[in-house]
Formats: structure tokens, C-alpha cells, sequence
């Protein structure tokens, strides 16, 4: 935070979002700040040099415009925020639901369900996938392949609710004006 010293008067305010009110008001301007140092907790100044040296338009931009870009960039932060809370809610829950399967074997999910559709339509089909698991666990492929088939459809079924329900939340994140709303969202994933 700097501050923008006129007299012995001052106030505290964000720099960049100041810079960016006064070139947006006075296009070409000037904006120079010195001596800031945040670590130290100590702030610098701010000089702005308008065409007409006016003082007041500088005081109105921090009365007016800066609250307004305040504003923003704080809504903007809060969507931020919110639209990870989204997304780490939807992963978590995706991560509880596949907590049974090693990373390997979810790797293998397409290349089984593409040897399940396989054996499905021919049952003389190649099957590369679903006749090595089945050897290894003493079972067939005729046993496997109606199973991954079935885990497919439940997958697919509820992974489409969890990211419906995702992209709803997300729409109601953009959607919001205001920081309050933003934070209103509740992302409270239903599996059932």
C-alpha cells in the first residue's frame, strides 16, 4: 500500500489500482510513487502529475474511481476463490470415489472398456486388456467384460452429475455482482 500525500494529508490505497483509475480518467498521465516498502511495513508516496496540476481531480479519483476499481478487483478475487472451491470440491470428490482404485488400474478404464464393447459385439474379439486380468484372477472374460460395461455406465452417470452440478455453481460464480453473492455459493456436491 502507498500513500498519496498532499499536505499533511494522506491516504492508504492500493497503487496499481490507483494508477490504472488515474490513466483511465486522465489518459497520459504521469503516476510516479516512491519509497514504498512493504517488508518494512512502511508506504511511500505517490506523485501524479495531470496536464492542469489539478488537485481536486486527483482527490476525486480517490473518492470515486478507486472504491469502484476496490470493488472489482475484490469481486474478481472472491470468483477467484470460490471458482477453486468449486473445482477442489468436484476433485475431492471424484478422488473418495476412485479411493479404491490404483492409479494404474484407472489408466487401464479406457482400454477395458473399449475390450468390453469389443467382446460385447463379438465375443471372438480380441481382448488384450480383459483376458490378462481375467487369467490373473481365474475368472473369464465373459465375467468381466458385463461388469466393466455396468462400472462404465455408473461412472459416466455420476461424473456427469458431479460436473453439472460444478459448471452450476460456476455459472452462479459469474453470474454474481457483488462479493457477498460470490460468497453466498455453496458448493455442496450430491452423489444420489
Amino acid at each position: 500500500m502507498l500513500r498519496y500525500i498532499h499536505g499533511t494529508d494522506y491516504q492508504q490505497f492500493d497503487h496499481i489500482l490507483f494508477a490504472a483509475a488515474v490513466q483511465a480518467q486522465f489518459p497520459g498521465t504521469q503516476v510516479n510513487s516512491e519509497g514504498d516498502n512493504a517488508d518494512l511495513g512502511t508506504p511511500g508516496f505517490v506523485t501524479v502529475d495531470l496536464p492542469d496540476a489539478d488537485q481536486a481531480a486527483v482527490l476525486a479519483i480517490l473518492t470515486s474511481a478507486l472504491p469502484v476499481a476496490i470493488a472489482a478487483q475484490q469481486l474478481s478475487q472472491a470468483k477467484a476463490a470460490m471458482n477453486a472451491a468449486i473445482m477442489a470440491g468436484a476433485d475431492q470428490l471424484r478422488a473418495q470415489m476412485m479411493a479404491d482404485y490404483s492409479d494404474l488400474e484407472q489408466s487401464s478404464f479406457p482400454y477395458q472398456l473399449a475390450d468390453a464393447q469389443a467382446w460385447t459385439k463379438d465375443n471372438t474379439a480380441t481382448t488384450p486388456w480383459l483376458s490378462a486380468m481375467a487369467s490373473a484372477r481365474g475368472t473369464t472374460v465373459a465375467v468381466l467384460a458385463p461388469k466393466v460395461i455396468a462400472n462404465d455406465a455408473a461412472w459416466t452417470a455420476l461424473a456427469g452429475k458431479i460436473i453439472g452440478q460444478q459448471q452450476a455453481y460456476q455459472d452462479q460464480v459469474t453470474a454474481a455482482t457483488t462479493v457477498d453473492a460470490v460468497n453466498a455459493i455453496n458448493p455442496a456436491y450430491q452423489t444420489s
